[in-house]
């Protein structure tokens, strides 16, 4: 169990009181394979620095506040000595040790599909010797619940020497919201990922006027309350895991290039059952077969179950991170004969076209789910209308333009329309945006 350290209290006219040296605002983004954290200044300069997996659940308190200590401090080298205290140090982060480093013995035991696994051996960090920040974003994959962003403040708080009052911390999805603070009319923002899993948050969109905080912060209660970005939590749909959810996902669209490549094995094998030819095998089978490493399609059944060598000296958790993954990479083979003209290929040939036809099918199935997903996240209807809110988008699937007008499309049929549409493809670089244009102005 992690015990929660004491946090720094809030001191008037930090981070800098003298006004000599700007103000910083700190955004960090952390998933399931690394955290990336954005660092903007008062005056504009913004530097960046990633560390390991984040996601809360997955890795704990601890190390999930010292991967973004670790980022933090990556950022931090890269901004100009005068921007910093005097006497600030910025200490030498250790990489993770080389696999010969490691015996044997416990490199089988802490083997993970990340570079940067959740065992890797580390020295941990030293907070933060000063203050620096004047409001601080924390959003990470597995915050849930408020109670899981409160148990966590006290890591985050101690680990950048940051008062608890000057951070909000949501889950990572909220991210795709900030884009949302620079619109002026909008009352809600439906925010949908779509990458390896899918879930969709509804967030509130309140006047950023009424948020600015105290330049430099002071410790009124009033002022207080007005820290912080004009963005609620007001609904959530689904997010439960690829056990439960995530259908029109990567995973969910490796799953249906899977079945089908499984669909026509059941037919080249049945043919007591038919009069017709066994049709000729279509360059999406093929490559599909390539991109898994596999001759016999029977073969990815174990892959799936995880009863191959694939997961050899894997935990559980890891083995299913490393399959998960392994499966969702077959979308891009999919969408590249769903939608060939964002991939540059040229279809050609009757066989070309049949694998067109096959891929843009398994892509309209796994859309479905997904306008479904976003539509219930407008709820009933009453409070949040479409036509006064923004549609973000985030996640690797949502880049594939053909993908993405298949969903607008679904919507349209269903007579949803929003009043914005934006692809978020760098959540970290527009929340720490969100967050100066709410401390600074800009």
């Amino acid at each position: 169990m992690s015990h929660a350290p004491s946090p720094p209290s809030s001191t008037p006219g930090s981070p800098s009181a003298n006004g000599d040296r700007p103000q910083l605002i700190l955004c960090a983004d952390g998933g399931g394979s690394k955290v990336c954290v954005v660092i903007r200044s008062s005056d504009g300069i913004e530097v960046r620095g990633t560390a390991g997996p984040c996601n809360v659940q997955s890795v704990g308190h601890i190390p999930a506040a010292d991967r973004i200590l670790e980022a933090t401090y990556k950022a931090l080298s890269l901004l100009p000595v005068s921007y910093l205290p005097d006497g600030f140090t910025i200490p030498n982060i250790q990489q993770p040790l080389p696999p010969h480093a490691i015996p044997s013995g416990v490199r089988s035991r802490m083997a993970s599909p990340h570079a940067s696994g959740t065992n890797t051996p580390r020295v941990r960090p030293p907070p933060l010797s000063q203050s620096l920040f004047a409001l601080c974003w924390i959003a990470l994959a597995g915050f849930t619940t408020d109670a899981d962003t409160a148990a966590f403040l006290p890591f985050i708080s101690t680990a950048l020497n940051t008062p608890g009052d000057r951070f909000t911390l949501t889950n990572d999805v909220n991210l795709l919201a900030a884009p949302a603070v620079h619109l002026s009319g909008l009352s809600h923002c439906v925010a949908v990922v779509c990458g390896t899993g899918t879930i969709a948050r509804t967030i509130k969109v309140g006047n950023r006027e009424d948020n600015l905080p105290p330049s430099p912060p002071v410790e009124s209660s009033k002022q207080k309350k007005q820290k912080g970005l004009p963005l609620q939590d007001i609904g959530v749909s689904r997010g439960w895991g690829y056990m439960l959810d995530d259908e029109g996902s990567a995973f969910w669209v490796g799953r249906l290039a899977i079945r089908y490549v499984l669909g026509n094995w059941d037919r080249a094998h049945s043919t007591g059952v038919y009069s017709s030819a066994v049709p000729e095998t279509l360059p999406l089978h093929t490559d599909l077969l390539e991109y898994f490493e596999v001759d016999d399609p029977t073969e990815l059944i174990g892959i799936v179950s995880l009863m191959t060598s694939f997961v050899d000296g894997l935990t559980i958790g890891e083995a299913s991170a490393k399959r998960n993954a392994y499966q969702a990479g077959a979308g891009r083979v999919v969408f590249k004969w769903a939608f060939p003209a964002d991939s540059g290929v040229e279809i050609t040939t009757d066989l070309e076209k049949a694998s067109h036809e096959a891929a843009l099918k398994i892509a309209k199935t796994a859309i479905e789910p997904l306008v479904d997903l976003t539509i219930s996240a407008l709820g009933d209807g009453s409070v949040v209308e479409p036509s006064r809110t923004a549609l973000t988008l985030g996640g690797g699937l949502m880049n594939s333009n053909g993908y993405r007008q298949l969903l607008l499309q679904g919507l349209k049929a269903r007579g949803v329309s929003f009043r914005d549409v934006l692809l978020v493809d760098d959540a970290a670089g527009e929340g720490g945006k969100a967050l100066a244009a709410v401390a600074f102005g800009q």
